[in-house]
């Protein structure tokens, strides 16, 4: 629509059950929630231009992501899904790349090609909480197995159930 002969307005919000919207799937979803749909009283945002904005809620989504963990914990990920992502203490978000592909496929009635929608996500993992949680407690019992060698018998007894206590419990 024009502005000038609707008061210079710009945008508008309609509820979603207003609007037709496509259907959006995560294919690669690990617990099969992958229908991204609005929820009734969501609405949706309709620019002049005609360009209509989805406010998705922050949503949770779990996606399958082979992983590579050969340099642990010095590794970098690469996993394609929907992007969102919340700043972390063990992962670094380094790019998002996305990719669209028309689809044709030849035995489907309708003409309309469909549009794959591809997001990546490269993301590289803070070594430094990985070492905080595997590498310092492991390093802390072999010097405590080490010390254990040079102390009289009795209190070596009680170091060792100190040691096998904390490899189990901890």
């Amino acid at each position: 629509w024009n502005r000038s002969e609707y008061d210079n307005l710009t945008l508008l919000r309609i509820p979603a059950s207003m609007l037709w919207y496509p259907d959006t799937f995560l294919y690669n979803t690990a617990d099969n929630t992958g229908y991204l749909i609005p929820q009734e009283s969501q609405n949706m945002v309709i620019n002049n231009d005609g360009l209509v904005v989805w406010p998705m809620p922050l949503a949770h989504l779990r996606t399958r992501c082979r992983m590579g963990i050969r340099h642990f914990p010095f590794d970098e990920q690469s996993c394609e899904m929907l992007p969102d992502y919340a700043p972390n203490n063990e992962w670094k978000l380094l790019a998002v790349k996305q990719t669209i592909r028309e689809q044709e496929f030849a035995n489907w009635i309708e003409k309309d090609p469909f549009y794959e929608i591809n997001f990546t996500v490269l993301i590289r993992r803070k070594p430094l909480q990985a070492i905080y949680n595997t590498v310092v407690p492991a390093l802390m019992l072999t010097i405590l197995t080490l010390v254990s060698f040079f102390i009289p018998f009795a209190q070596e007894m009680q170091i060792g159930k100190v040691i096998f206590d904390t490899q189990f419990v901890g």
